[in-house]
């Protein structure tokens, strides 16, 4: 009984510490748009409108809603406008849902900031902190020695 409680603590304390970790992993791979609004979630979920002419399948962003139709514009996979106020059928327009990561958001980062700049200011203080320890425990042990 006592080793079960033991466990069921370290278990608790353990997902304590994993959940923000995949907390941080999950918000990376998803798109600026949906961090800013502020979705609650794991799973980088994208929500948008469709529209299928019979043969293809459009993002659309709808302008404005009439009784029967829309206005929309049609949108291609980079975010960018290409038909602009169209006019669709409602009947057209479905909402979907899929989950979308987006690894592009590592490029941008490393790209933005001197990434290699810092790798190497990082190294540098390191293998001096460590020398430094190094001579300084040598000396030590050696006046311990005596």
């Amino acid at each position: 009984m006592r080793r079960s409680i033991t466990y069921l603590i370290l278990t608790i304390c353990g997902i304590s510490m994993v959940v923000p970790f995949i907390w941080m992993v999950t918000t990376a791979v998803k798109s600026q748009l949906e961090v800013n609004k502020g979705n609650v979630g794991f799973l980088p979920i994208e929500k948008y409108s469709a529209y299928n002419d019979g043969s293809d399948e459009y993002r659309i962003k709808i302008i404005k809603t009439e009784k029967d139709s829309s206005w929309v514009n049609l949108i291609d996979d980079e975010g960018k406008i290409f038909s602009a106020f169209r006019k669709i059928p409602n009947a057209a327009i479905t909402k979907k849902t899929k989950i979308k990561f987006h690894f592009d958001n590592f490029v941008t980062a490393f790209n933005k900031v001197p990434f290699n700049r810092y790798f190497l200011n990082t190294l540098i203080v390191s293998f001096s902190v460590v020398f430094g320890v190094i001579v300084t425990g040598s000396l030590a042990a050696y006046a311990f020695a005596r």
